[in-house]
């Protein structure tokens, strides 16, 4: 999910109330798989619930945490009726919490994001009487040690500072380096066993899909540092272009069989073996 925003005039400021050495389990919503043949451990979307509470009201809605949207500014992309309600027009004077975890000087800003309506279309029955109401972008998560296990479907947030960087103890399958470019995470990939290049990272979305340009023979492997993915390639039914500068795009249909742990401090993306909960 990519949202390209333009024109913020004022830099709020948000601020993560968690203590060191919390580790914060929020569960996602419970989803149907995107695979054949049924329901699948996999996420199309991570939502977890937020609340947002200003001094005279408060509401809840889950959100999606993706880390396609690379938004400058501590800013929630929310459907236009929640956030013209609940802010009434006024920024920054909203607080987010997801679990324990909350920023002061959120703003909302009103936003057709359509990836949001489709979820409230095609979830319906699984989100309940509470809808979906915005996008939480990689602003907020580049603030947590930030892990999403997606076979147990659990999100973790842990702050900056914590000794252990992966979530469990033992070596995990892949641990690559990612550059931050405009917000936005970029990893090393190996398409086919040799085609080299840069993945933009994106958690808001079910699809990966790769360069036609580049990639011009069907697709058998994706190789994120020594773990080697299942190959997946589903086109999404918006038209998305390719990230400038990279050759793949990692969406959770890619990333889902794993505990995905991205490390703002060292810039470092972790994928684990998922385990029993």
């Amino acid at each position: 999910m990519i949202f390209k925003i333009l024109g913020a005039g004022v830099m709020l400021a948000a601020r993560l109330c968690l203590a060191a050495g919390d580790v914060v389990p929020v569960e996602m919503a419970p989803l149907h798989g995107i695979g054949k043949g049924g329901k699948s451990t996999q996420r199309p979307y991570i939502l977890v619930m937020a609340t947002f509470t200003t001094e005279k009201t408060s509401s809840i809605g889950w959100v999606a945490l993706d880390t396609g949207t690379p938004h400058p500014l501590p800013m929630v992309l929310a459907s236009e009726a929640f956030a013209k309600r609940l802010s009434q027009g006024k920024m920054g004077d909203v607080t987010m919490a997801i679990g324990p975890a909350s920023w002061k000087g959120v703003g909302l800003l009103p936003f057709p994001v359509l990836a949001i309506e489709d979820i409230n279309r095609d979830y319906r029955k699984e989100l309940g009487a509470t809808p979906a109401v915005g996008v939480v972008s990689n602003y907020f998560l580049s603030q947590y040690l930030l892990t999403v296990d997606y076979p147990n479907h659990q999100v973790y947030f842990r702050p900056l500072d914590a000794v252990r960087r992966t979530f469990y103890e033992t070596k995990p399958l892949a641990d690559v380096p990612y550059r931050n470019e405009g917000g936005a995470i970029r990893i090393p990939i190996t398409l086919n066993h040799k085609i080299q290049g840069e993945a933009y990272v994106d958690t808001g979305t079910p699809f990966s899909w790769v360069d036609p340009a580049k990639i011009t023979k069907p697709l058998t492997s994706w190789l994120i540092g020594d773990y080697e993915a299942t190959p997946h390639v589903r086109r999404p039914p918006w038209k998305v272009p390719i990230q400038p500068g990279t050759i793949a795009h990692l969406g959770n249909d890619v990333l889902g069989s794993a505990v995905l742990t991205i490390d703002p401090r060292e810039k470092r993306l972790y994928l684990e073996s998922p385990r029993e909960p």
